[in-house]
């Protein structure tokens, strides 16, 4: 089976304009600021998309914006959102990226990732 059976996966959007406020802003490796909006509610993991630590995991839950340069993995309602977090550790989602000099994950190389 690959990912795709197990999540369902966006992109996050730019975080140009947003205004400061209560809720979280993470980028590729962590909180990057606050915004006065949000643009994801529940329990996610969050992939670097590019970059050095492209493959980088992160767990977050609440409600929160997610900048662009970050992908969002969405645990389907046959998965418990924190083991999809750590199934995407366990496989070691770096080892898939492309690019030498700028590193990059797509949607498409995640879905298509063996989770066996």
């Amino acid at each position: 089976m690959t990912l795709e059976h197990f999540f369902d996966f966006s992109n996050g959007k730019s975080i140009v304009g947003l205004s400061d406020g209560p809720y979280p802003i993470y980028g590729s490796t962590g909180l990057l600021g606050h915004s006065s909006t949000f643009l994801i509610e529940g329990p996610k993991t969050l992939i670097a998309r590019v970059g050095a630590n492209c493959g980088f995991c992160q767990y977050v839950d609440g409600k929160y914006w997610v900048s662009d340069n970050t992908l969002i993995a969405t645990a389907k309602d046959n998965i418990l959102p924190k083991y999809g977090f750590y199934l995407m550790q366990t496989l070691n989602i770096q080892r898939v990226k492309i690019g030498a000099a700028q590193p990059l994950l797509t949607i498409g190389i995640l879905k298509s990732v063996d989770a066996n």
